[in-house]
């Protein structure tokens, strides 16, 4: 089975800011979300893990991601809620062997001792397993209720947003992505990163 699994860290925001208003712009859950929703209907992923997102935020992006017609399921989490495509998934956690999979905004970079810790045990980087493809970018700019910076690709290493892996076979990573196209520098500070596994 092929799956796409992402984890995007949304920037915790309900309510439009002061800042943004002074330039034109609305950083309120219902636009941003409606964004979210457009990304993932472009990328399709399987599961999203999510952090930095309110009760609205999933409210709003739950009700967007349905107007397009995209099933998905929610857990939530206190800011960390996981989504799944019922469509290709029965229900969330049904086990494909004995596979793990860490996502997430971890606030640290790859040589950290966080990172170090999860190897010795037996977590590897998707990045390094990933045999197709993987983005070289570290995907954070810097983006806030009074900030709005252009991003600037750093290297990967200073990536905060990792997903760890143990369990997999050999190859079975294909991909580590990440984007960060123009149009979603508006909806949070991290790019959306994601694997493509076949198990």
């Amino acid at each position: 089975m092929k799956l796409r699994l992402m984890s995007n860290n949304q920037w915790r925001c309900d309510k439009n800011q002061p800042y943004w208003e002074e330039r034109g712009l609305d950083c309120s859950a219902p636009v941003r979300e409606r964004g979210f929703a457009a990304f993932y209907e472009e990328t399709l992923p399987d599961v999203i893990g999510l952090q930095e997102v309110s009760a609205r935020m999933l409210e709003c992006l739950l009700r967007e991601l349905k107007a397009k017609n995209l099933p998905y399921a929610a857990i939530w989490g206190r800011d960390t809620p996981i989504l799944w495509r019922t469509d290709r998934l029965k229900e969330f956690g049904q086990r494909y062997g004995s596979h793990e999979i860490l996502v997430g905004d971890l606030n640290t970079p790859y040589d950290s001792p966080p990172i170090c810790a999860a190897a010795e045990e037996g977590f590897r980087h998707a990045h390094d397993e990933a045999v197709e493809f993987a983005d070289e970018t570290n995907g954070h700019h810097h983006l806030g209720p009074t900030v709005i910076k252009p991003y600037v690709p750093q290297p990967f290493r200073e990536g905060i947003d990792h997903i760890l892996v143990r369990g997999l076979p050999d190859g079975a990573v294909r991909r580590f992505e990440r984007r960060m196209p123009e149009e979603y520098l508006l909806l949070s500070d991290h790019a959306p990163v994601w694997v493509d596994i076949t198990l």
